[in-house]
């Protein structure tokens, strides 16, 4: 007579399938965590940047990333001249479609720099410290809307978004 393999029941897979997305997912999520956490355990303050207008804008923004230094690029596709405050650490390193002396910004105050600018104009700025998290304020009482870009260098991932930012602030990345 053969030998049978013992059965195991639907109940006893279902349980080893449920323990195995468990573990994976514990791991995933603390893999992430330990990408953004300080070494007290607590996730870092995010970056603040605040855009004021009003009138109903499109701002798009591109962040690339490599080795901890970054990139962002920002073009206002609005019809008003718009403030962009962002922290003094971020450096302005070129205009695109107006002249350069058209994109001006006011002295520092309170850790920000707040730049105007104009109509269509596009502003890169060089961020020695890539934050682990930016939030996207939008005091106007009109909307906002980002068409945002994420791109890591090293890895070649990248990340394209739409955001809708009216009362509440956004997270960006």
């Amino acid at each position: 007579m053969p030998i049978r393999a013992p059965r195991f029941s639907l109940q006893t897979h279902v349980i080893a399938a449920l323990a195995v997305a468990a573990a994976i997912g514990a791991t995933a999520f603390g893999s992430l965590k330990a990408d953004v956490s300080t070494p007290g355990g607590e996730l870092p303050p995010a970056t603040d940047v605040i855009v004021e207008h009003t009138q109903p804008l499109t701002l798009s923004v591109s962040a690339s990333v490599l080795k901890g230094v970054g990139i962002l690029d920002v073009t206002n596709e609005g019809k008003e001249t718009i403030a962009l405050s962002i922290p003094t650490s971020w450096n302005r390193r070129e205009v695109r479609f107006v002249a350069l002396k058209a994109v001006t910004a006011d002295a520092s105050s309170l850790g920000s720099t707040r730049w105007s600018l104009p109509p269509k104009a596009s502003v890169s700025f060089g961020l020695p410290t890539f934050p682990a998290s930016v939030m996207l304020h939008n005091p106007s009482k009109v909307s906002l809307t980002v068409p945002l870009t994420l791109v890591n260098l090293f890895t070649g991932v990248s990340d394209r978004n739409i955001l809708l930012v009216k009362e509440l602030p956004v997270i960006l990345w």
